[in-house]
């Protein structure tokens, strides 16, 4: 391999880390009435990577599971029995205490990858 094809592909995953890491940003700054959408084009983005690939899935799980516990959120206001509604709101809570832990470790694998492919130089 060349020289200036492995800088290429490095630019290429770099630019691509860039790419995730804003949609990232964009889904965790979104109000929670648009999280769903933001979940939805982080997914769509594509990925040739391991390290990114890997990143782009781990924060969409755990941004899924954010959007599960507000749904769940949704579902229970909605009801009107408040037995049904009560259980609705503990499956909710816990899906949101799922998720704060995993999109921590969303924040924190993201952080490696602003610091691996330096990409605080591209703002």
């Amino acid at each position: 391999m060349s020289l200036v094809t492995a800088c290429d592909d490095k630019s290429k995953q770099r630019d691509e880390a860039a790419s995730l890491s804003r949609a990232v940003d964009e889904l965790r700054e979104a109000p929670n009435s648009a999280k769903a959408d933001k979940l939805k084009g982080l997914r769509a983005l594509g990925c040739n990577h391991a390290d990114t690939c890997g990143f782009r899935d781990q924060c969409a799980e755990a941004y899924a599971e954010h959007v599960k516990g507000l749904e769940g959120i949704a579902r229970a206001k909605a009801m009107d029995d408040p037995f049904r509604s009560a259980a609705e709101l503990k499956k909710a809570e816990e899906s949101l205490k799922s998720a704060e832990q995993k999109t921590g470790a969303c924040a924190d694998r993201q952080g490696q990858l602003v610091r691996e492919y330096r990409l605080r130089d591209l703002r």
